[in-house]
């Protein structure tokens, strides 16, 4: 039964390919901006520090929502201090169709928000050019969004795999990617240890030759063959290094956000034509490019850590989040939650991806940058901000939806119409599952494991 519902949901003819649409704000960003290619402009980062050598221009790759600047994050943030940042009504109003940010976003308001990033830009640049940086201050910054030419060292930092401290920085990242370099010596080079595989392990393999040219299709990077090998090691690794419950159909898209953010600290990457094959990829040195394999993996592993549950057998995390989803639901918008009954529709049939990919196949990839800043900032960002994400994206189309038939459901959920989405709209997403989750997390009670959740 499970392995029907993963074919059905992983097959290729649920891919979303709307997100290979052109995305109308990037067109209304450049009218808008005549500076908007500054960044384009060569930029220097040390790859270790992650300090800014050379800057040309500021930072504009993303749109940051008042409304989420409003809602200061806090790790002991009360209920009625959340409520206080954000109108519930404002959050979640079910009289209205739900239309996309970044398909009204005027120039003036544009202008605002470039002003906006240009302040954050210069905030991340002071705390990491400190010796030893503020940890805290970091991640609590990091929550409303990182700036891109920063965003792969401070990711490392608030992941807990690079030191704040500078002048350890270097020589723990270094250990940390000899002993990956290490495994993969063991895994891929050494004959005898290859020799004695287990039939299990083998077909762990087999699984992750199979997966690997299905990654992401919508970007051509990911089909290079230098990505494609690396992605390989890096799967295969952890599966080997992880027997309780190895590689998991799934793991392979977590891994692609981070290859793409290291690898554009090394060479441009075009955003705007749906990250083709970039020109020099071959001119990577070997050394970079075991850094970033590296780096992937240790990161992948930290956040596979927190969440392993969702991979293990009978994933019985995944069977948690799926009935959180539901209570949600039934609490915030009973009408819809009536509508699924009735249409017998059940959250697995299209939530289960999106909770074990991360939303990572539901937006295009720059939004999901953009969500990974707030999810690696909070300490229980993919366990359970993700799963009030999930439920704060159903809500979202809640008057579409309970127009809409069993079958349309199913298809609509499983292609999301978010190619036109912009950073603006992720942080409102955001901004709403917070709220969410400080309504019924922190109040006892209101949300209860169901007793035999199962996928019958």
């Amino acid at each position: 039964m499970l392995q029907k519902l993963r074919n059905r949901i992983f097959g290729d003819e649920n891919i979303n390919h709307n997100h290979s649409q052109s995305r109308s704000q990037d067109s209304q960003k450049d009218k808008a901006s005549p500076q908007s290619n500054k960044n384009s402009q060569s930029q220097k980062i040390n790859s270790t520090t992650g300090v800014l050598e050379e800057h040309t221009g500021a930072a504009n790759d993303r749109l940051s929502s008042k409304n989420l600047h409003k809602l200061k994050y806090k790790h002991s943030l009360k209920v009625e201090d959340s409520l206080d940042k954000v109108n519930i009504h404002r959050v979640y109003n079910k009289k209205e169709d739900f239309t996309p940010i970044g398909q009204s976003i005027t120039n003036n308001q544009y202008q605002n928000h470039q002003e906006q990033e240009d302040q954050i830009f210069t905030q991340f640049g002071k705390m990491l050019n400190e010796n030893i940086i503020d940890y805290k201050t970091l991640k609590t910054k990091s929550w409303k969004g990182i700036p891109a030419v920063y965003r792969a060292v401070v990711w490392k930092i608030i992941l807990d795999y690079m030191p704040p401290n500078r002048e350890l920085a270097e020589e723990q990242m270094n250990k940390m990617r000899n002993e990956y370099q290490s495994y993969v010596q063991s895994y891929f080079e050494n004959e005898t240890v290859r020799q004695n595989f287990s039939k299990t392990e083998l077909n762990m393999i087999k699984v992750v030759d199979t997966d690997v040219p299905r990654t992401q299709p919508l970007y051509e990077i990911y089909k290079a063959p230098v990505i494609q090998n690396m992605l390989k090691r890096i799967l295969v690794v952890w599966g080997l290094r992880h027997p309780a419950c190895g590689y998991v159909q799934g793991i392979n898209e977590i891994a692609t956000p981070f290859i793409l953010v290291f690898l554009s600290q090394y060479i441009q990457l075009d955003s705007k034509q749906n990250y083709p094959i970039p020109e020099g990829l071959e001119n990577v040195s070997e050394q970079v490019l075991q850094e970033i394999e590296a780096d992937t993996y240790w990161c992948m592993a930290k956040i596979l850590d927190k969440i392993q549950d969702n991979y293990t057998n009978g994933q019985p995390g995944i069977k948690r989040s799926l009935d959180k989803i539901g209570q949600i639901v039934q609490k915030i918008d009973p009408a819809l939650a009536n509508h699924f009954k009735n249409e017998r529709v059940e959250y697995v049939q299209f939530s289960f991806r999106w909770i074990l990919c991360l939303l990572i196949r539901e937006f295009p990839i720059q939004q999901v940058f953009r969500i990974f800043d707030t999810y690696l900032a909070d300490d229980k960002g993919f366990a359970v901000l993700h799963v009030y994400m999930c439920a704060a994206l159903i809500l979202k189309y809640s008057k579409k939806i309970q127009k809409m038939k069993f079958n349309d459901i199913i298809l609509f959920f499983q292609n999301l119409p978010t190619q036109n989405w912009s950073d603006e709209d992720i942080e409102m997403l955001l901004a709403e599952a917070f709220v969410f989750m400080s309504l019924f997390e922190q109040t006892q009670g209101h949300i209860k494991p169901t007793v035999n959740f199962s996928w019958h």
